[in-house]
């Protein structure tokens, strides 16, 4: 039995206890399920380390998002000859991404539905200016259902954008963080390109190597793409790890992203963006215009898929009622008259002249986020 400030009972450790590795441990205090990390006084290790901390797992506390895990304590842990600090965050039941990625077969629609949710918790981090700056397949978790939750949000950030190396394994860091020591959202991009080129083909891009300076040569060699062989399924989730790999032709935000794994998951789905008016148009191929007909759209400032339903009404699709309780709230049910909203926000055109290619246009727009009350549906122009 092996216990942790004299309150955390570790659970699933064998000989000894690893500094940098996630760890389930019973909160005798709470009788509840936790994780817990051990981090050592490192050289890497940046005063005032442990405030900033504490600071950042603050602001965590305050983000209510369903992927990034949260922190519960910090404290200090002495043995007889060392001290460590002691992170814990709250349990999710599952098993690491690395673990999942090795013991399943991922088809190109899982793999682009957990990249998506990934992308999900770093977008929410950075509209929040947060960055991960450790990102990596050991900290990220899935469920059962294929839920993903993220943790060790805040420690690079409080440890001045420094890496503490803790699993003394380099081959997920950007080539900043290697050459520099600088840590910010385009070091979690770079990562996140790894951890996805990792899923696609079970190997890692660049190798591995446990120095800062030999890592940094394996990642300028660059990936050796002539000589990988994939399934033709995979090459628009391939061309997005190279656009994330790219020291050039890059992305520059989180939306980006999300517009390019949108087009693998909605497939048959074109996709049109206007960063003037703050829109993405999204025109969907349907086989009719029905009752059952809905639409789910993530909206990232909201961090979170909402869904609305298509009601048909006479010769027009006339209404969209969200079912979200949330945007209900912000229409009541008794309010007589149908809110429009301007089409800058949210709107949705069904041609029923069409009987097996009718089309839905969707417009999702940031504006959508604070003003998403009632959706107007309009007949399209006869062509």
């Amino acid at each position: 039995m092996q216990f942790i400030g004299n309150r955390y009972e570790i659970l699933d450790y064998d000989d000894e206890i690893q500094v940098g590795k996630l760890y389930t441990a019973r909160d005798t205090y709470y009788n509840r399920t936790v994780y817990i990390k051990l981090i050592k006084n490192v050289e890497k290790l940046r005063i005032g380390f442990m405030p900033d901390l504490i600071d950042e797992s603050t602001v965590l506390s305050q983000i209510n998002s369903e992927h990034i895990g949260k922190l519960l304590h910090i404290d200090v842990h002495c043995t007889e000859y060392d001290v460590y600090y002691y992170i814990v965050s709250e349990y999710f039941r599952g098993e690491s991404l690395k673990n999942f990625m090795y013991n399943n077969i991922l088809d190109r629609n899982t793999i682009a539905s957990l990249a998506m949710n990934i992308v999900k918790a770093l977008e929410i981090a950075n509209i929040n200016h947060l960055y991960h700056g450790s990102l990596n397949p050991n900290n990220i978790f899935i469920d059962e259902n294929k839920n993903i939750k993220i943790f060790d949000f805040g420690i690079t950030k409080a440890n001045k954008g420094v890496n503490l190396r803790l699993d003394k394994e380099l081959s997920y860091l950007c080539p900043h963080q290697l050459n520099i020591d600088y840590t910010d959202k385009e070091s979690d991009f770079f990562s996140f390109g790894i951890i996805l080129f990792e899923m696609v083909f079970r190997d890692l891009p660049f190798g591995n190597a446990y120095i800062d300076k030999e890592m940094l040569k394996q990642v300028d060699k660059g990936v050796r793409w002539s000589l990988l062989e994939y399934d033709k399924s995979v090459e628009d989730i391939v061309k997005i790890i190279k656009k994330l790999l790219s020291r050039d032709n890059k992305y520059n935000t989180t939306q980006e992203i999300v517009i390019d794994l949108s087009n693998i998951i909605y497939e048959g789905v074109e996709l049109e963006e206007n960063s003037e008016e703050g829109t993405v148009k999204l025109n969907v191929e349907v086989d009719k215009v029905d009752a059952d007909m809905a639409a789910i759209i993530y909206v990232g400032p909201m961090e979170r898929d909402v869904e609305f339903k298509v009601i048909p009404k006479m010769e027009t699709l006339t209404l969209v009622q969200a079912i979200e309780d949330e945007v209900e709230e912000i229409v009541p049910e008794d309010e007589s008259e149908e809110v429009e909203i301007e089409e800058e926000n949210l709107a949705v055109v069904a041609d029923n002249e069409k009987s097996s290619n009718n089309v839905i246009l969707i417009i999702a727009g940031v504006a959508v986020v604070v003003a998403i009350g009632a959706v107007v549906i309009v007949k399209a122009k006869k062509k």
